[in-house]
């Protein structure tokens, strides 16, 4: 999970995009508008991760993220999909 963010903080949008799951894909219109999405954010701080439950091919991770976007607005996230 950590990684993935590192991956997003350094733009490597395809890299991160084949590691989504269908369902996380879908949240987003398209590549390309997940891309301009993600172009969006200046940085991204990435704080506790806590994996809540985990099997053989997924997990669900409780995550604190910040997102510093370009604007200068700041927002803090945290992330759990069930």
């Amino acid at each position: 999970m950590r990684n993935h963010y590192i991956a997003l903080n350094n733009r490597r949008y395809s890299e991160t995009w084949s590691q989504l799951s269908p369902r996380f894909k879908n949240l987003s219109e398209s590549y390309s508008a997940y891309q301009q999405w993600w172009n969006s954010v200046r940085e991204i701080k990435i704080g506790n991760i806590k994996i809540i439950q985990q099997t053989s091919d997924t997990a669900t991770v409780d995550v604190e993220l910040w997102y510093l976007m370009n604007n200068l607005i700041s927002c803090t996230s945290t992330y759990n999909p069930r």
